[in-house]
């Protein structure tokens, strides 16, 4: 859906006839919280099945296929560390600036390709005295930090390169201002730009309904509203996601005017899909 189609969706479940109207900031506010509570409850569940890692169930990728990325970081080696069974580097980057969530990393030592291992602050000096446990280049640990991330491993060999994948921070929603809105008239167009009907909507002898994206053919709009579709921001999880997304989005909106019942509807809706 696109940020119009998703705001229409909304509308249907806030039922307007019978509920305050609602600003284009409400809306925008209502659909990024949803987003973002979206993204936990998805990693979530799995933890509540008593299930872990990113890769518990195929419901998870493709929810959550689109914001996946990889990233190539530059590698700062830090001071060798020595303890009784042996000498390790410590090597460090920094998160990518949209970074939201760990999904895998990788690294490359003497060409050779492996996956890096999780630990955490409590783990980190046991596993470096132990004989059997320590970091290698062969075996590698990673933790994070305040800024990023550190990858232990030997102090030989040469590290080239890490691949980082991960969940990225999700297109912040925007439906537009109605200052954005632009009415029928002559002239009022760009032929070839990409508009979307926020009403009823005629344009060249063609209809569109709300929601609709065209492009321009001619510069006039001979009825209804639109906006131009650069001014909006869809939501960019998979499009499987949405009518989840609006759903909780409309709850929310729905708590704020305090109109329970339709509230508790709404919610009851969402939770068939999830």
């Amino acid at each position: 859906m696109n940020a119009i189609e998703q705001r229409n969706r909304i509308d249907f479940y806030n039922d307007l006839t019978r509920n305050a109207r609602f600003f284009e900031e409400d809306y925008n506010s209502a659909v990024n919280a949803s987003i973002l509570a979206y993204i936990d409850q998805a990693l979530g569940n799995g933890i509540k099945k008593g299930l872990s890692g990113f890769q518990y169930e195929q419901f998870v990728r493709d929810r959550l296929y689109t914001i996946i990325k990889t990233n190539s970081p530059t590698l700062t080696p830090g001071t060798v560390i020595n303890t009784r069974y042996g000498s390790y580097t410590p090597v460090t980057f920094p998160f990518p600036i949209d970074y939201q969530n760990f999904v895998s990393l990788k690294v490359l030592i003497d060409s050779y390709s492996d996956y890096s291992r999780p630990t955490n602050y409590n783990e980190e000096m046991p596993i470096m005295n132990s004989i059997f446990l320590k970091p290698t280049n062969k075996k590698t640990y990673y933790n994070e930090n305040a800024t990023g991330i550190t990858v232990l491993r030997g102090t030989t060999g040469t590290f080239s390169s890490a691949t980082l994948t991960y969940l990225k921070k999700p297109a912040v929603y925007n439906v537009g201002l109605l200052s954005q809105y632009i009415s029928s008239g002559p002239g009022v167009l760009t032929s070839g730009a990409s508009y979307i009907a926020v009403e009823e909507s005629v344009q060249n002898s063609v209809t569109y309904l709300s929601g609709t994206q065209f492009t321009a053919s001619g510069t006039n709009l001979t009825s209804g509203k639109v906006i131009l579709a650069s001014n909006t921001t869809a939501c960019d999880l998979p499009e499987s996601t949405h009518d989840s997304i609006c759903k909780m989005a409309s709850d929310l909106m729905l708590g704020v005017v305090q109109n329970y019942n339709g509230s508790a509807f709404v919610e009851k809706e969402n939770a068939k899909n999830n």
